[in-house]
């Protein structure tokens, strides 16, 4: 009989909650946003910098005009291109197992915005890229966690 009485109460509350949790979402249903197209502009065509017909970007970053395109099934991991001339500049990491070579890169976040860090979980390495006056390359890249 107390069983009875508690599973009662119990069921009367979970009516209570979902009673209560249905009023509120009927009081929402004119509370959204509206999305103000007047000022929207209207393309006349599509603007292609760079066309991937065999090559499949799996990521992009974009550090100082420079956007660093990660792709797959290529010759070369990762491609490079100046956003301002919209011409590739460079291609970097070659696929292997090599010291400047790549299998599966990931861009990783970096403290200093203009570095830009990669990781080949599959290699266990961590690479930044170099820029120079004139060149692009990949460099070791040693974090202080894995001297511990």
């Amino acid at each position: 009989m107390i069983i009875l009485n508690y599973m009662k109460k119990l069921v009367y509350l979970l009516v209570f909650i979902l009673v209560s949790c249905n009023l509120q979402k009927s009081n929402k249903k004119d509370s959204f946003s509206y999305i103000d197209l007047s000022k929207s502009v209207v393309l006349d065509s599509m603007e292609t910098i760079i066309d991937f017909y065999d090559r499949y970007p799996t990521a992009i970053t974009i550090a100082d005009s420079l956007m660093y395109v990660i792709q797959t099934k290529a010759e070369d991991c990762m491609l490079v291109l100046n956003l301002k001339t919209k011409q590739i500049i460079d291609s970097l990491g070659h696929v292997g197992h090599g010291p400047n070579e790549l299998l599966n890169p990931n861009f990783i976040l970096s403290v200093n915005k203009s570095d830009v860090l990669i990781e080949d979980g599959n290699l266990k390495k961590m690479m930044r890229i170099g820029r120079g006056a004139d060149s692009i390359k990949l460099m070791k890249y040693i974090c202080f966690f894995f001297l511990l």
